[in-house]
């Protein structure tokens, strides 16, 4: 039977799933921005973030709603309710931290596996906390493309479903998720700006470009 809370989908319905959720503040520096001759300037302060990064919630969204779409069922409230579920393959990924982490929890909250593929640049601290989310640490003697390689593969074999952050297919459902996971950043930052003005520029760190590209659309209306 579908409950209320399963009839909530898209990003906004991890906010229900996941109790360490919490809105990051919107912090205006005006010292700063008199220095630099600007009107203002604010920072959201994403190290405020469960798990301690925005990647945070790509990752949980994405690893959620493809272990719902290898089952069949329609939600991810669906699919934490009818949680665990040991037999579902595991969820894969590469990382070089805070991307395995997400995957890693999203994986967890489901009760199923996760792989994560970290390359030999990685500290072991990184990897124990991964580890630390139930994930198995696959280690790659090579460089954080060489670790995307491998988890493609593994995933292309059968042993897993893939949850990348970064890919050359378009039409990626995990990508296109990882990406609504970040929109919810924008959501949070359109009802802090209520009472201000909407900004003139936005930096941001953008490494695979899905956060850069997540944060444009959001905040495009404006």
């Amino acid at each position: 039977m579908m409950t209320e809370n399963d009839a909530v989908e898209g990003p906004e319905a991890l906010l229900r799933l996941w109790p360490d959720y919490q809105l990051t503040p919107l912090v205006s520096l005006p010292r700063l921005a008199e220095a630099l001759g600007i009107a203002e300037i604010l920072v959201k302060n994403e190290a405020l973030r469960p798990l301690g990064s925005f990647k945070s919630l790509g990752g949980m969204y994405a690893g959620l709603r493809a272990l719902a779409r290898h089952a069949g069922i329609p939600t991810i409230a669906g699919l934490v309710r009818t949680a665990p579920h040991a037999g579902f393959p595991p969820l894969v990924c590469a990382s070089d931290g805070n991307h395995g982490l997400a995957v890693a929890a999203s994986a967890r909250l489901a009760g199923a596996g996760a792989r994560v593929f970290l390359p030999s640049i990685v500290p072991e601290n990184r990897a124990a906390r991964i580890a630390g989310e139930g994930a198995v640490i696959v280690r790659i003697n090579g460089s954080y493309e060489d670790a995307v390689e491998a988890a493609r593969a593994e995933a292309a074999s059968g042993k897993g479903i893939l949850i990348a952050d970064t890919t050359d297919q378009p039409g990626d459902p995990a990508v296109a998720d990882v990406m609504a996971g970040y929109g919810i950043i924008a959501r949070e930052i359109r009802g802090q700006l209520a009472v201000l003005d909407a900004p003139s520029h936005l930096f941001l760190q953008a490494g695979v470009g899905g956060f850069a590209a997540a944060m444009a659309d959001g905040l495009a209306a404006i």
